[in-house]
């Protein structure tokens, strides 16, 4: 893959690991679970949007991952692809959409965790 449009970094914090393990009702033993990065990619995926002046909008249509290696308190961070022009579509109304798809990674001390894509309907084309 070329480089990313853009990367973004978060601290994964224990409580972040409890609060997650709460969510998904297991309980929380110490080890974080694997689902963690990816709930930071639609985060990174909004920032973007926003430093491009755009409205803070539009809905994941899939998320598919691939879990690498145990993740770990500490930094993650999350790196965003394109991997195809957005695709328009129209509503009943003929109101335009747009479709993106995208290829993330998630890494901890330059160690790739989480690989996968995330597909997006937005009302915005965002200049990429």
């Amino acid at each position: 893959l070329a480089g990313p449009i853009n990367f973004r970094r978060y601290s994964i914090e224990e409580t972040h690991a409890q609060e997650i393990c709460k969510c998904v009702g297991v309980e929380y033993d110490g080890k974080i679970p694997n689902m963690l990065p990816p709930f930071f990619v639609p985060s990174t995926l909004l920032s973007i949007v926003e430093e491009r002046g755009m409205g803070i909008e539009g809905i994941n249509l899939s998320m598919n991952y691939d879990f690498l290696a145990d993740v770990k308190l500490g930094t993650l961070q999350v790196d965003i692809f394109p991997t195809r022009k957005p695709r328009q579509r129209k509503n009943e109304n003929g109101e335009v959409s747009y479709i993106y798809k995208f290829k993330t990674l998630c890494s901890q001390e330059t160690k790739p965790v989480t690989y996968g894509e995330i597909v997006c309907l937005s009302k915005n084309e965002i200049n990429l």
